[in-house]
Protein backbone atom coordinates (compact mmCIF):
# COMPACT_ATOMS: atom_id res chain seq x y z
CA UNK A 1 0.00 0.00 0.00
CA UNK A 2 1.23 3.82 -0.95
CA UNK A 3 2.42 4.57 2.70
CA UNK A 4 1.87 8.33 1.13
CA UNK A 5 -1.99 8.22 1.82
CA UNK A 6 -3.96 9.90 4.08
CA UNK A 7 -4.78 8.18 6.97
CA UNK A 8 -8.65 8.14 7.80
CA UNK A 9 -10.66 7.06 11.02
CA UNK A 10 -14.08 5.58 10.38
CA UNK A 11 -17.07 6.32 12.42
CA UNK A 12 -20.11 4.28 11.73
CA UNK A 13 -22.26 2.16 13.93
CA UNK A 14 -22.62 -0.13 10.74
CA UNK A 15 -19.45 -3.02 10.88
CA UNK A 16 -20.41 -4.05 7.27
CA UNK A 17 -20.69 -0.58 5.92
CA UNK A 18 -17.25 0.15 7.82
CA UNK A 19 -15.46 -2.86 6.97
CA UNK A 20 -16.37 -2.48 2.63
CA UNK A 21 -15.60 1.23 2.90
CA UNK A 22 -12.26 0.32 4.55
CA UNK A 23 -11.77 -1.90 1.45
CA UNK A 24 -13.06 0.67 -1.17
CA UNK A 25 -10.40 3.29 0.25
CA UNK A 26 -7.63 1.22 0.89
CA UNK A 27 -8.06 -0.63 -2.47
CA UNK A 28 -8.15 2.38 -5.34
CA UNK A 29 -5.74 4.24 -2.96
CA UNK A 30 -7.52 7.10 -1.70
CA UNK A 31 -7.06 6.08 1.86
CA UNK A 32 -5.45 4.25 4.62
CA UNK A 33 -7.90 3.23 7.28
CA UNK A 34 -6.15 3.93 10.82
CA UNK A 35 -8.97 2.99 13.44
CA UNK A 36 -12.62 2.72 13.45
CA UNK A 37 -15.27 3.60 16.14
CA UNK A 38 -19.14 2.09 15.93
CA UNK A 39 -20.55 4.96 17.35
CA UNK A 40 -19.30 8.89 18.59
CA UNK A 41 -18.12 7.63 22.67
CA UNK A 42 -15.97 5.31 20.72
CA UNK A 43 -14.22 8.07 18.49
CA UNK A 44 -13.95 10.13 21.05
CA UNK A 45 -11.87 7.64 23.30
CA UNK A 46 -9.54 6.58 19.90
CA UNK A 47 -9.28 9.93 19.22
CA UNK A 48 -7.22 10.92 22.05
CA UNK A 49 -3.95 8.36 20.64
CA UNK A 50 -5.02 8.10 16.79
CA UNK A 51 -3.86 11.18 14.60
CA UNK A 52 -5.92 11.05 11.24
CA UNK A 53 -5.90 13.76 8.57
CA UNK A 54 -9.51 13.06 7.78
CA UNK A 55 -12.27 11.37 9.84
CA UNK A 56 -15.50 9.93 7.38
CA UNK A 57 -18.40 9.85 10.00
CA UNK A 58 -21.86 9.22 10.13
CA UNK A 59 -24.70 10.94 11.90
CA UNK A 60 -27.54 8.93 13.75
CA UNK A 61 -25.22 6.21 16.20
CA UNK A 62 -25.86 4.96 19.93
CA UNK A 63 -24.05 6.07 22.77
CA UNK A 64 -23.17 9.22 20.95
CA UNK A 65 -24.58 10.61 18.14
CA UNK A 66 -21.80 12.27 15.36
CA UNK A 67 -23.61 15.99 15.62
CA UNK A 68 -22.23 15.88 19.62
CA UNK A 69 -19.19 13.48 18.72
CA UNK A 70 -18.28 16.25 16.26
CA UNK A 71 -18.75 19.57 18.62
CA UNK A 72 -16.14 16.91 21.24
CA UNK A 73 -13.84 15.93 18.66
CA UNK A 74 -13.55 20.27 17.33
CA UNK A 75 -12.34 20.79 21.44
CA UNK A 76 -9.90 17.59 21.60
CA UNK A 77 -8.48 18.92 18.29
CA UNK A 78 -10.08 22.30 16.64
CA UNK A 79 -8.02 21.42 13.29
CA UNK A 80 -9.84 18.26 12.74
CA UNK A 81 -11.32 17.21 9.22
CA UNK A 82 -14.48 15.64 9.27
CA UNK A 83 -16.59 14.35 6.55
CA UNK A 84 -20.04 13.38 7.39
CA UNK A 85 -21.36 10.41 5.26
CA UNK A 86 -24.99 9.42 5.90
CA UNK A 87 -28.28 8.11 4.46
CA UNK A 88 -29.85 11.09 6.41
CA UNK A 89 -32.69 13.01 4.71
CA UNK A 90 -33.61 15.61 7.30
CA UNK A 91 -32.06 19.14 6.93
CA UNK A 92 -31.70 20.17 10.08
CA UNK A 93 -28.89 17.36 10.71
CA UNK A 94 -27.17 18.45 7.88
CA UNK A 95 -27.12 21.64 9.45
CA UNK A 96 -26.18 21.04 12.98
CA UNK A 97 -23.37 18.94 11.39
CA UNK A 98 -22.15 21.55 9.44
CA UNK A 99 -22.18 24.28 12.18
CA UNK A 100 -20.49 21.79 14.44
CA UNK A 101 -17.56 22.46 11.82
CA UNK A 102 -17.93 19.43 9.40
CA UNK A 103 -16.06 20.39 6.55
CA UNK A 104 -18.79 18.48 4.15
CA UNK A 105 -21.26 16.06 3.66
CA UNK A 106 -21.41 13.42 1.42
CA UNK A 107 -24.32 10.66 0.89
CA UNK A 108 -24.29 6.89 1.72
CA UNK A 109 -24.79 6.93 -1.81
CA UNK A 110 -22.49 8.29 -3.51
CA UNK A 111 -20.11 6.57 -5.84
CA UNK A 112 -16.13 6.00 -5.54
CA UNK A 113 -15.38 9.29 -7.76
CA UNK A 114 -17.74 11.43 -5.49
CA UNK A 115 -16.47 9.99 -2.29
CA UNK A 116 -12.82 10.52 -3.33
CA UNK A 117 -13.34 14.08 -4.93
CA UNK A 118 -14.79 14.78 -0.87
CA UNK A 119 -11.88 13.21 0.42
CA UNK A 120 -9.57 15.23 -1.59
CA UNK A 121 -11.64 18.32 -1.57
CA UNK A 122 -11.51 18.22 2.31
CA UNK A 123 -7.74 17.41 2.40
CA UNK A 124 -6.70 20.34 0.82
CA UNK A 125 -8.63 22.94 2.73
CA UNK A 126 -11.40 23.15 0.85
CA UNK A 127 -15.27 22.09 1.71
CA UNK A 128 -17.35 19.72 -0.12
CA UNK A 129 -21.49 18.96 -0.89
CA UNK A 130 -22.86 16.41 -1.83
CA UNK A 131 -24.22 17.04 -5.51
CA UNK A 132 -27.76 15.53 -4.24
CA UNK A 133 -27.73 17.47 -1.40
CA UNK A 134 -27.25 20.82 -2.57
CA UNK A 135 -30.17 20.10 -5.27
CA UNK A 136 -32.50 18.92 -2.24
CA UNK A 137 -30.98 22.06 0.29
CA UNK A 138 -32.16 24.35 -3.08
CA UNK A 139 -35.41 22.94 -3.22
CA UNK A 140 -36.44 23.08 0.45
CA UNK A 141 -34.88 26.53 0.61
CA UNK A 142 -36.94 27.69 -2.46
CA UNK A 143 -40.13 26.27 -1.45
CA UNK A 144 -39.45 28.31 1.96
CA UNK A 145 -38.77 31.59 0.47
CA UNK A 146 -42.02 30.83 -1.32
CA UNK A 147 -43.78 30.47 1.86
CA UNK A 148 -42.44 33.66 3.26
CA UNK A 149 -41.33 35.60 0.40
CA UNK A 150 -38.94 37.01 2.27
CA UNK A 151 -35.39 38.78 1.38
CA UNK A 152 -32.25 37.98 2.60
CA UNK A 153 -31.21 40.44 5.47
CA UNK A 154 -27.48 40.35 4.20
CA UNK A 155 -26.16 41.79 0.61
CA UNK A 156 -22.90 40.49 -0.52
CA UNK A 157 -20.74 42.16 -3.00
CA UNK A 158 -20.43 40.55 -6.40
CA UNK A 159 -16.36 39.47 -5.39
CA UNK A 160 -17.66 37.87 -2.43
CA UNK A 161 -20.30 35.91 -4.49
CA UNK A 162 -17.67 35.09 -7.04
CA UNK A 163 -15.32 33.35 -3.71
CA UNK A 164 -18.73 31.84 -2.35
CA UNK A 165 -19.58 29.95 -5.65
CA UNK A 166 -16.21 28.61 -5.82
CA UNK A 167 -16.03 27.62 -2.06
CA UNK A 168 -19.28 25.24 -3.00
CA UNK A 169 -17.08 23.72 -5.82
CA UNK A 170 -14.76 22.74 -2.70
CA UNK A 171 -12.05 24.71 -3.62
CA UNK A 172 -8.73 25.71 -1.20
CA UNK A 173 -8.11 28.91 -0.48
CA UNK A 174 -5.06 29.04 -3.03
CA UNK A 175 -7.04 27.83 -5.58
CA UNK A 176 -9.78 30.40 -5.53
CA UNK A 177 -7.27 32.99 -5.21
CA UNK A 178 -5.48 31.47 -8.21
CA UNK A 179 -9.28 31.86 -10.09
CA UNK A 180 -9.60 35.07 -8.55
CA UNK A 181 -5.98 37.19 -9.44
CA UNK A 182 -6.26 37.78 -5.54
CA UNK A 183 -3.68 36.53 -3.19
CA UNK A 184 -4.73 34.02 -0.28
CA UNK A 185 -4.45 35.99 2.24
CA UNK A 186 -6.85 38.51 0.68
CA UNK A 187 -9.19 35.19 0.03
CA UNK A 188 -8.94 34.74 3.48
CA UNK A 189 -10.16 37.91 4.86
CA UNK A 190 -12.96 37.83 2.39
CA UNK A 191 -14.05 34.65 4.08
CA UNK A 192 -13.36 36.27 7.61
CA UNK A 193 -15.42 38.95 6.64
CA UNK A 194 -18.09 37.04 4.89
CA UNK A 195 -18.43 34.90 7.99
CA UNK A 196 -18.50 37.83 10.41
CA UNK A 197 -21.74 39.39 8.05
CA UNK A 198 -23.79 36.28 8.03
CA UNK A 199 -23.15 35.82 11.42
CA UNK A 200 -22.05 32.04 10.28
CA UNK A 201 -19.53 29.66 12.22
CA UNK A 202 -17.18 28.53 9.79
CA UNK A 203 -17.28 28.28 6.03
CA UNK A 204 -19.63 25.34 5.79
CA UNK A 205 -22.44 26.98 7.44
CA UNK A 206 -21.04 30.25 5.09
CA UNK A 207 -21.87 28.00 2.12
CA UNK A 208 -25.28 27.00 3.58
CA UNK A 209 -26.04 30.44 4.29
CA UNK A 210 -25.97 31.47 0.81
CA UNK A 211 -27.81 28.62 -0.52
CA UNK A 212 -30.33 29.03 1.67
CA UNK A 213 -31.08 32.76 1.16
CA UNK A 214 -30.68 32.19 -3.01
CA UNK A 215 -27.35 34.46 -2.91
CA UNK A 216 -25.78 32.56 -5.33
CA UNK A 217 -26.51 30.33 -8.65
CA UNK A 218 -25.58 26.74 -8.78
Amino acid sequence: MNTDLPNIILVDDHDLFRDGLKTLLELNNIGKVVAQASNGLEFIELLHHNDADLVLMDIEMPRMNGIEALQKAMEIKPDIKVLAISMFTDHQYYYDMMTSGAKGFVFKTANLEELSNAIRSVLKGGTFFSAALLQEMIIKYRQEKNQTDSQPEIELNSKEIEILTYMVDGLSAKEIADKTNLSPKTVSNYKTLMLEKTGSKNAVSLVVYAIKNQLIEL
